[in-house]
């Protein structure tokens, strides 16, 4: 079901002139969400709000290099990616962000300097996290949903709309 190979379609940062952040939906096997807790000497926004791992595709990475790099650097984690991709406009200075979907057997995280916390959440703790940046939790929210579909009722599963 997962796999390392990405979609094609996602190039190599050299051919754009935009900024790439790539994030990573990444749970474990009870279907709980990775989350980052920002530390309170970052940037003003972000100071003690959670995040997806992720971070800035470097001029020349390939895609599928830099988003294992961003989780290794940030977890230490190597989660299998599936080919769930979705891709956004940015908000703030980003101008494209790309969502891989990921699932990870080892959940022990080695949290880097950059962060003060991580969890691990489901649910109504994922709901009330403060996030710094809403759609990061948005997307989240999105991409994890087809995983629940098959439990929706008939008439629910009809009137979704998929989004991305």
């Amino acid at each position: 079901m997962f796999d390392r190979r990405l979609p094609s379609s996602v190039v190599a940062a050299e051919s754009l002139a935009v900024d790439v952040r790539q994030y990573a939906v990444v749970t474990d096997q009870e279907g709980r969400l990775l989350v980052l807790q920002y530390p309170p000497l970052y940037e003003i926004d972000a100071r003690n709000r959670w995040t997806l791992p992720g971070g800035a595709l470097l001029r020349k990475e390939d895609p599928r290099a830099g988003i294992f790099r961003e989780l290794s650097e940030q977890t230490g984690l190597e989660p299998e990616l599936g080919l769930h991709v979705r891709v956004h406009r940015g908000v703030r200075r980003a101008g494209l962000w790309v969502f891989y979907r990921g699932f990870a057997v080892e959940t022990a995280v080695k949290l880097s300097p950059e962060h003060q916390g991580v969890a691990w959440v489901g649910g109504d703790e994922f709901r009330d996290l403060p996030f710094f940046v809403d759609k990061l939790k948005d997307v989240a929210a999105e991409m994890l949903l087809p995983d629940r579909v098959q439990w929706l009722p008939s008439a629910a599963k009809r009137s979704m709309i998929p989004i991305g």
